[in-house]
């Protein structure tokens, strides 16, 4: 048998590669949707809390007000949450083990929510960033080139924009 600290790399590299695996399927999945996907009431704090869950032992750095407990999202969840997931994990690919992510989110007013991802990773080209939402269209080896098409079509079936704001160097946002 392996030493207890090897079982525990084993696990953790384990779990990395099917939350890959899972988020790949995921993408194909919900791409598969063209934008259709079941909207619910769920609280923001809800939402917030399961996010904060996914990433409690990455290098996120959440900023969040503190919400009223009676605030609704009449959101799909799980597509909302793998969006916002899907831009986390692409901040935490570009940036060293040391530097940490942030994710902002804010309630503008009662109908608008404002999710912020920023790394200070190696950021994009001009040519990247007007590429980055085309499906199949990737930077990663081992990427389907879904998952920011994915995000995009999540974000537009919430009746919401996305914007990639990036400088080679100085990272993205």
């Amino acid at each position: 048998t392996l030493p207890v600290d090897a079982q525990q790399k084993f696990a953790t590299k384990l779990l990395d590669r099917l939350r890959l695996l899972n988020s790949q399927v995921t993408d194909m999945l919900n791409y598969s949707h063209s934008g259709e996907f079941v909207k619910q009431p769920v609280s923001l704090t809800t939402f917030v809390k399961s996010l904060r869950g996914l990433y409690r032992e990455k290098q996120v750095d959440f900023h969040t007000d503190e919400f009223d407990q009676s605030i609704q999202l009449y959101v799909s969840k799980e597509a909302l949450i793998g969006a916002v997931s899907n831009l986390l994990d692409n901040a935490l690919d570009a940036v060293s083990l040391e530097r940490c992510v942030k994710c902002s989110i804010e309630l503008c007013d009662a109908n608008n929510l404002s999710i912020t991802v920023e790394d200070q990773g190696h950021g994009l080209s001009r040519e990247q960033q007007q590429r980055i939402f085309e499906p199949f269209y990737t930077n990663k080896t081992n990427g389907t080139g879904l998952g920011l098409a994915v995000v995009s079509s999540v974000v537009n079936a919430h009746e919401g924009e996305i914007r990639c704001e990036s400088n080679v160097g100085i990272g993205t946002t």
